[in-house]
């Protein structure tokens, strides 16, 4: 399992993600490795908060902050970092 956490500067309409932070061993090793990956992320967390990442047997979990029911939408831009994430997993496990 791994985590990534924003560190921000600024406030309210001026706040903006400095840097995306994984905690979590090999896993997030690997994804901190990703400069593309990072900043891919680097808009996104602002909305989204913390993100895990939980491989299982057949499938990969992403969890995001909670959001009431009227706020979820399908965001294509998160759609590919998860993307991004997966095929990430996918090298580590080959």
């Amino acid at each position: 399992m791994a985590k990534c956490r924003a560190k921000t500067k600024g406030r309210l309409g001026g706040k903006r993600t400095t840097e995306i932070q994984w905690v979590g061993g090999r896993l997030a090793d690997r994804l901190a490795s990703d400069k593309e990956l990072t900043e891919m992320l680097k808009p996104l967390m602002l909305n989204e908060g913390e993100i895990s990442i939980d491989p299982q047997k057949d499938r990969v979990r992403v969890y995001t902050k909670w959001k009431r029911e009227d706020k979820l939408q399908f965001d294509p831009e998160f759609f590919r970092v998860v993307e991004r994430i997966a095929k990430s997993i996918k090298k580590l496990e080959s």
